[in-house]
């Protein structure tokens, strides 16, 4: 039996059991290689679940008080589809993040998901309020992309991780800009400004709310690094644990 546990402060959600991977009660939700949960309204989750056979990608919002689990966006099968969201298809879905401010087109404080679609080596942006999934910014920057987080400003920060860095979409203009790394594939562990510090499979990528202060995990290097923004707009990369 395979089981997800969704957590967020004092409020909880399992979903488990056997059953049909349609939307349902936790008894008969089955959600596999769940990668990734953030809250996105009071009582609501978002999780990025990839089914084991044929790797194929779900991203669903799971209710903590009624414990039930419905589909956001995504048909069940592997593919690259924007447009609406039943029909819209994702490969592999390794991580989500909520964006709590509004860019120009959201037209309201919540319902927008950023996701990394890992297979397809772009970020998708869900509108849950429209039902809608595009790909956000440019389709032939990044390589097995699993993580995103936002900050207070609609920046997007992406672990980049199959080209060993940390990027930046701006939410303006959607222009990609490298934080911290040499974007070129090759892993190591080294410390220091943007264009010299090196990371080996970075995993997973958190922000605070002003986005002067960036978290890694360096997964390969084991260890957990911090990007601090200087008041010049510079980034700089050190090992804050491991």
């Amino acid at each position: 039996m395979t089981k997800g546990v969704v957590m967020a402060d004092q409020m909880s959600a399992a979903v488990d059991g056997e059953g049909p991977a349609e939307g349902g009660r936790r008894s008969r939700r089955r959600l596999l290689q769940v990668s990734l949960v953030v809250a996105l309204v009071a009582g609501a989750f978002v999780i990025a679940a990839a089914l084991r056979a044929g790797s194929v990608p779900t991203p669903g919002v799971a209710s903590a008080a009624q414990f039930m689990v419905t589909t956001v966006a995504g048909t069940g099968v592997e593919g690259f589809v924007d447009g609406p969201a039943q029909t819209a298809t994702f490969s592999g879905p390794a991580g989500v993040a909520v964006d709590r401010t509004c860019d120009p087109a959201c037209g309201s404080a919540t319902g927008i998901v950023y996701v990394a679609d890992t297979y397809n080596n772009r970020i998708r942006r869900v509108d849950t309020l429209k039902s809608e999934v595009t790909t956000y910014g440019p389709s032939d920057v990044f390589f097995r992309p699993q993580s995103v987080a936002v900050d207070n400003s609609g920046v997007v920060y992406v672990a980049d991780t199959g080209n060993q860095c940390i990027r930046a979409i701006d939410p303006g203009t959607r222009a990609v800009t490298t934080v911290a790394g040499l974007c070129d594939k090759k892993y190591g562990f080294r410390d220091g400004a943007t264009n010299t510090a090196m990371f080996n499979a970075p995993r997973g990528v958190a922000v605070n709310f002003s986005g002067d202060a960036i978290y890694v995990a360096d997964a390969g290097n084991n260890r957990i690094r911090q990007i601090l923004r200087s008041k010049d707009g510079s980034y700089a990369t050190d090992t804050l644990a491991g």
